[in-house]
C-alpha cells in the first residue's frame, strides 16, 4: 500500500509490444516509475514476462507477445525505465505460467531447448539487459516440481548462469491450497521472500 493511489492507467503489455518500439517501452517504464514516486509504492509486481504460449492463457493481456525475443526486448526496456526512477521491479511469473484457470499447481511440460530459446529468454534478457532487481516465482510446476522449489532453474540458471543478484519473492501463497509451495524446499532452491498474507 502507498499514499496517493490515484495513478495513471496504461494500455496492456500486449498493446505496447505491438508497437515494436523499445524507446516507448522505456518511456512507459519511467512513467510508471513516476507514479511509484507519487504513490509511495517502491516495488512493482511487474512486468510480466511469460510468452503467449497458448491463446487460452488468462494472462495474455499482461504478457507482451508470443515471441520470446520481442518480449525480452520490450520487458528489458520497461524494466530499465522503471528502475531509473528508483523503484524495483519483480518480473513475473518465473516461469512458464501458461494458464490462469486452475493454475494453482498446474504442471507444464517442455524440453530444455524450448525453455531456453522461448520461455526463459524474456526473463534472461530482463536480468542481463534490463538489470531487474526483483523476480516473482510462479505457482505452477515444471513437470512434477513446483518452480519455486526447482533448484536447477531458481539457482543454477537464474543466479549461476545469468548472474542474477536480486531477490525472488513467491507469488501469493496465502491459502491451504498452496501447501505444495513448501517453504523449506523454496528457500533451498532460491526463493527469498514468501508473499503470504494468511493468518493460518
Amino acid at each position: 500500500a502507498g499514499g496517493n493511489l490515484s495513478c495513471m492507467g496504461y494500455p496492456p503489455a500486449v498493446v505496447l509490444a505491438s508497437t515494436w518500439n523499445k524507446e516507448l517501452a522505456e518511456t512507459r517504464g519511467k512513467m510508471v516509475g513516476e507514479d511509484s514516486i507519487s504513490s509511495g509504492v517502491s516495488v512493482w509486481y511487474a512486468p510480466a514476462m511469460n510468452i503467449h504460449r497458448t491463446a487460452m492463457s488468462g494472462r495474455n493481456f499482461e504478457y507482451y507477445s508470443e515471441d520470446g525475443f520481442l518480449s525480452g526486448v520490450m520487458g528489458a526496456a520497461e524494466v530499465k525505465g522503471f528502475q531509473s526512477k528508483g523503484g524495483i521491479v519483480t518480473i513475473k511469473h518465473f516461469a512458464v505460467n501458461d494458464q490462469e484457470t486452475n493454475r494453482i499447481g498446474g504442471a507444464m511440460f517442455f524440453n530444455e531447448q524450448s525453455a531456453r530459446e522461448l520461455y526463459l529468454l524474456p526473463f534472461e534478457m530482463c536480468v542481463e539487459n534490463g538489470e531487474a532487481m526483483g523476480i516473482m516465482s510462479s505457482m505452477n510446476r515444471l513437470g512434477a516440481r513446483w518452480i519455486g522449489g526447482h533448484k536447477g532453474v531458481m539457482t543454477n540458471i537464474l543466479r549461476g548462469e545469468w548472474g542474477y543478484k536480486g531477490f525472488v519473492i513467491t507469488d501469493q501463497t496465502s491459502f491451504p491450497s498452496f501447501s505444495y509451495c513448501d517453504i523449506r524446499e523454496g528457500l533451498v532452491a532460491g526463493n527469498d521472500i514468501w508473499l503470504c498474507t494468511a493468518k493460518n
